[in-house]
């Protein structure tokens, strides 16, 4: 079954905030709009001698027609007969890459040594699963089972049963974006494959091939939500930037007109990318990129001009107007693709600090006030202490007062400096052979007594477990933040349940309790920094927001996982750490 990968979405969905507004105005129509969808299969073709039919497949569009506005004055512009032609028609379509439905890559590569490498650098350095098959006949036979769950494939073009680049055809066949990577080229085999519509093409040659291609990857999977308008007023130019744009996956928006494009920024602030002609009516493009910087810095919005009269004079004064980058026409594929994406990295790069920046701002005013309200018990009852004769007893309660909130402040703050260890990459795991069972054990006896202050029982069902490499000082950590969680959260008389299962080539440690579980719409809210659910504790014990984000970086960083599910035997929660027992 071939896969659909692009697809326009109906005005009316919720899903298309790009289509607010109208994007493509097809004529002036004196009717109201009307919306439709048609699902069809059909042959796309751009009608030029510079793509290969194979580029773009068989596909299965979802098809809306866009909304005509009232008359605008820069509607005028266009000739009656480009208004009404099939072509003018056919612009009111907006083509969105669908995503697939996991993180996949399929490698398609016969030298294993290669591909393992490949593949751990690919899981290691972006966390997406690689799938390898080493001939065609396993490429057929895992396109045939799940081609919709890869969203790009990496092919070597000469495979043992498939010396003439059968296999790329083969997965352009199934619409999945395709780079190439291979060790022997030349001019007319790069001309041949990027006529067909690759994505891109990389040579085997030394280190920087193997770290470029798992960043493309990368790239082409950010490229599916990363808008990218293009304003020309030549319809064949906005057709020759899509057609292109598509094959890195992006997400179009075309504009005919500089108006048209401010329109579409107001109903889109999201989009990342414009692509502006230089010459246009009634707004050029250097006036249209400084509309832009009014409300979209450099930083948080890449502006490419394009124009076929291309000078250092007409390159300057697009810069000094308020673009990022000049294009010349006709495009050279390889060069506008480079340029594109690497816009995209850039703008990615100044929203990812700009959101880290808002997290830490987030966390200091959090710390702030979680360090404050200790603080200012401290000082309270040891002014208390200062002024007044208290009796023993009274003495004794504002020592206990002081002691537990300087435990809590120094818990936040080694909480604090853990995540900063994590976030600056300087958090380290040391393995070395230990017994979990033993370790399980430990931790368990541990918390018995904080059990027995609210009267609930620690119970264990452990496997006997061979011991095995870990970080036992780490995962003493995780292990003892989720046992005392679920002393906090769970009522008196309660039963705490800590299990040991051992699998074939892991462990699961469960810890299951008997609180109110968590809310499903809380759920997402567990694992990250300085989050709490509505859940209160049973016994008024405190919590700093970091101790579950802490456990996940501690197990992952073993290259295992941290789970919640419902209790499964009564109210309450289960966590589960998996830890892998093979290196």
């Amino acid at each position: 079954m071939i896969s659909s990968r692009w697809r326009s979405e109906s005005t009316s969905s919720p899903t298309s905030s790009m289509m607010n507004a109208p994007l493509f105005h097809a004529g002036n129509v004196t009717t109201p709009p009307a919306f439709w969808v048609h699902k069809a299969t059909l042959d796309y073709s751009m009608n030029t001698s510079t793509i290969h039919p194979c580029a773009f497949p068989r596909r299965t569009f979802v098809m809306a027609e866009a909304p005509s506005a009232s008359p605008k004055p820069h509607d005028n512009q266009q000739t009656s007969t480009q208004q009404n032609s099939p072509e003018a028609a056919n612009e009111a379509k907006v083509f969105q890459p669908q995503l697939p439905i996991g993180r996949k890559v399929l490698l398609i590569e016969d030298s294993e040594s290669f591909a393992l490498v490949l593949k751990s650098q690919i899981e290691t350095n972006y966390g997406y699963t690689t799938t390898i098959a080493g001939t065609l006949k396993e490429c057929k036979e895992i396109l045939v089972e799940r081609a919709e769950e890869f969203f790009i494939a990496v092919v070597d073009l000469h495979l043992p049963d498939a010396l003439e680049g059968e296999a790329l055809d083969l997965v352009l066949d199934y619409d999945i974006a395709t780079i190439v990577y291979t060790g022997k080229f030349s001019d007319a085999l790069r001309e041949d494959i990027l006529n067909k519509g690759i994505t891109d093409y990389v040579l085997k040659t030394g280190r920087h091939g193997i770290e470029y291609v798992p960043s493309l990857v990368n790239r082409i999977y950010l490229n599916f939500s990363t808008k990218v308008l293009v304003v020309d007023d030549s319809r064949i130019a906005r057709r020759a930037m899509c057609r292109l744009l598509k094959t890195q996956r992006f997400l179009v928006l075309q504009a005919s007109s500089g108006p048209e494009a401010l329109e579409i920024l107001k109903d889109n602030p999201d989009i990342r990318i414009a692509l502006l002609d230089c010459y246009m009516e009634p707004m050029d493009g250097f006036s249209l990129a400084s509309n832009i910087r009014q409300t979209h810095s450099k930083e948080e919005l890449s502006i490419i001009g394009v124009s076929s009269q291309g000078s250092q004079a007409l390159s300057a004064k697009f810069i000094k107007s308020g673009a990022n980058d000049f294009l010349v026409k006709p495009f050279m594929s390889e060069e506008f693709n480079c340029r594109i994406n690497q816009s995209a990295n850039f703008v990615d790069q100044f929203h990812a600090l700009r959101k880290s920046n808002e997290l830490k701002n987030a966390w200091l005013g959090i710390a702030a006030h979680d360090i404050r309200g200790p603080l200012g018990i401290i000082q309270s009852v040891s002014e208390l202490l200062l002024k007044k004769d208290l009796a023993p007893g009274r003495r004794n309660q504002i020592y206990e007062m002081i002691n537990e909130n300087s435990v809590h402040m120094l818990d936040l703050l080694n909480n604090l400096l853990e995540i900063s260890a994590i976030e600056s990459g300087k958090f380290t795991i040391k393995k070395s052979t230990h017994n979990l069972t033993d370790l399980i054990n430990q931790r368990v006896t541990l918390y018995d007594n904080l059990a027995e202050e609210k009267d609930q029982h620690l119970v264990c069902h452990l496997d006997d477990c061979p011991s095995f490499s870990f970080d036992a000082v780490r995962v003493s950590q995780a292990l003892d933040n989720l046992i005392t969680n679920a002393i906090k959260y769970s009522p008196k008389n309660a039963k705490v349940t800590i299990q040991l299962k051992v699998k074939e080539r892991s462990v699961d440690i469960n810890v299951l309790d008997q609180g109110p579980g968590v809310n499903k719409d809380e759920v997402s809210l567990l694992f990250g920094t300085f989050q709490r659910t509505s859940n209160e504790t049973t016994g008024g014990e405190k919590s700093t927001g970091l101790g579950l984000a802490i456990c996940k970086s501690i197990i992952e960083g073993h290259g295992g996982s941290v789970n919640y599910k419902p209790n499964p035997d009564e109210t309450g929660s289960c966590f589960t750490l998996t830890l892998p027992t093979e290196e």
